[in-house]
């Protein structure tokens, strides 16, 4: 537990009213959400667009690629399937 608490990417802050909790949750929202534009803007800018990861802004599933004009590779595919 001792460790958890030395690690420093985690912040332990006391709070002793709703209130001030309230305060502590809005301006760790507001850090988190300022991270989250700074790393779109980042990832957007075509100097560091090789550099940076893919910063998905939604959870929606990867649109999958069509399959239109490869009926070779789905027979093989289909094929191996099969096999026994």
């Amino acid at each position: 537990m001792l460790d958890a608490i030395r690690n420093d990417r985690v912040s332990n802050k006391s709070f002793s009213t709703p209130t001030e909790l309230g305060r502590l949750i809005e301006s760790d929202l507001a850090l988190m959400l300022s991270e989250l534009f700074e790393m779109a803007q980042v990832a957007g800018s075509p100097s560091q667009a090789g550099e940076v990861g893919e910063v998905r802004l939604n959870n929606l599933p990867a649109q999958l690629n069509p399959l239109v004009g490869r009926e070779q590779e789905l027979e093989q595919v289909s094929q191996l399937l099969l096999r026994p």
